[in-house]
């Protein structure tokens, strides 16, 4: 009995309503629901990432440093600059030494050395903060110990780094050249 009521319905299929016809509104709002999910999914992904407003990454800030140059080998009676270097430091204000006597208050001093080891110290103050830089200058009056060693930096160039007693220095006045002669053939 139950399989004629099927078949029944089959062959007269009044019972079943016709379906709504589906207008561009329709189409246009389904369209806009699934463009806010895809703007949702990309947003919430961007957000884990790091991504908001623009920035692309989270800048770290940027730490004050100062430098007065490397340790360096100078000929007696040679006249040294020492000059500071800072960065990310607003309204520096510099105290120098040398072998712990008070050496200047500027950016950079003038100091004529005697013979021998000297201790060059920079103490910069900024924003109640304060961060030292220090160097040794060496005064030598005789080519004793000092010695050149030579790198490859490329194929057609040279880097030399000046020593002292084994130790790398910046020998200021020590000048490397050579003649290097080419024949064509």
């Amino acid at each position: 009995m139950r399989k004629d009521k099927i078949r029944e319905k089959i062959k007269n299929p009044n019972h079943i309503k016709p379906a709504k016809k589906i207008t561009k509104v329709h189409i246009t709002v389904a369209l806009a629901a699934l463009a806010a999910l895809a703007l949702l999914v990309l947003g919430a992904f961007a957000l884990s990432q790091g991504f908001s407003a623009g920035n692309h990454a989270r800048e770290e800030p940027k730490l004050p440093s100062v430098s007065i140059g490397c340790d360096r080998v100078v000929w007696n009676g040679t006249e040294l600059e020492i000059a500071a270097t800072t960065r990310n430091i607003n309204k520096p204000l510099f105290n120098w030494t040398a072998d712990g006597i008070d050496a200047g208050q500027g950016q950079k001093i003038m100091k004529k050395f005697d013979k021998g080891e000297h201790r060059v110290l920079l103490n910069v103050t900024f924003d109640n903060k304060k961060l030292t830089a220090n160097q040794t200058t060496l005064v030598i009056d005789s080519t004793d110990g000092i010695s050149v060693r030579d790198s490859s930096a490329s194929n057609n160039q040279w880097g030399f780094q000046t020593m002292y007693k084994g130790k790398k220095y910046g020998v200021k006045g020590v000048t490397v050249s050579w003649t290097h002669r080419c024949s064509l053939r």
